[in-house]
């Protein structure tokens, strides 16, 4: 994978995304949010030993961060939210689109708030998304979010 991936969000795209998400500007959200989690949970889907990343699959980088962002709280109120448009973010970045658009975003909307209730394992998340995206062909697949 190049480095940085096309996938990977910065902090400014998270700030960006939390403003949407949450309906919040992004001057109060960055006086409040913890910045070491909101990082933590950008950069651990893009680890890499001895150069070599642990995580190749777009799709679980997404799950991954989503799942971090819930599981961590950088953000006073509203991480499941924006842990669902991160994993949107992400999957756009790395050409996924998703079956059902507007059905599937409430679906996952559910899955995060069940991660958020810790009654949904991690693996379960991963397996729904998966199913509910595909790769893009680049060829007019139309709207994903």
């Amino acid at each position: 994978m190049d480095w940085p991936s096309t996938d990977q969000l910065s902090f400014n795209d998270l700030m960006e995304i939390a403003a949407n998400a949450l309906e919040v500007p992004v001057e109060l959200l960055r006086a409040t949010v913890c910045i070491f989690r909101a990082q933590a949970a950008l950069a651990a889907p893009f680890v890499r030993v001895s150069g070599l990343d642990v995580y190749k699959d777009p799709v679980e980088r997404a799950v991954i961060c989503a799942l971090l962002m819930i599981r961590w709280h950088p953000f006073l109120a509203g991480n499941a939210d924006v842990a669902a448009w991160c994993l949107r973010e992400m999957l756009v970045r790395s050409h996924f689109i998703w079956l059902r658009p507007d059905e599937d975003a409430e679906a996952i909307m559910e899955l995060l708030e069940r991660v958020e209730a810790e009654t949904i394992s991690e693996a379960a998340v991963l397996r729904s998304v998966r199913r509910r995206v595909r790769p893009s062909t680049g060829l007019g697949d139309g709207p994903t979010a």
